[in-house]
């Protein structure tokens, strides 16, 4: 029974190799392993992979995007503590410290 549902479970797959490949395939297979066989693990391997790379892309991304969302957050604090300073020093208004801070640091245009 056990053998049944492997074979159900599974599915045939068959295509040629021109001699370049199958040369290849020779030369990286195991003694002992047939064509088929050291096709069907070179497969199996590429696209397991492929898979694990797709992972560590989208795992890459989201850390990206998380690293991203935090520098925007340093930038903010470091505006507030700019603007701060600016004004504790007697010299600007809170309303010209916010001017050189938005033109300074994030390039805004007034």
């Amino acid at each position: 029974m056990a053998a049944r549902q492997q074979r159900d479970e599974s599915a045939p797959v068959s295509f040629r190799l021109d001699s370049l490949y199958k040369q290849m395939l020779e030369e990286r297979s195991e003694p002992g392993v047939s064509l088929h066989m050291a096709a069907r693990n070179l497969l199996m391997e590429a696209l397991e992979r492929q898979a694990g790379d797709d992972f560590d892309i989208k795992a890459m991304a989201s850390q990206i995007a998380q690293l991203a969302l935090e520098v925007q957050e340093l930038r903010t604090d470091v505006a507030v503590a700019v603007q701060a300073l600016l004004v504790a020093s007697g010299r600007v208004t809170s309303e010209e410290a916010k001017l050189w801070v938005d033109k300074t640091l994030f390039q805004k245009q007034e």
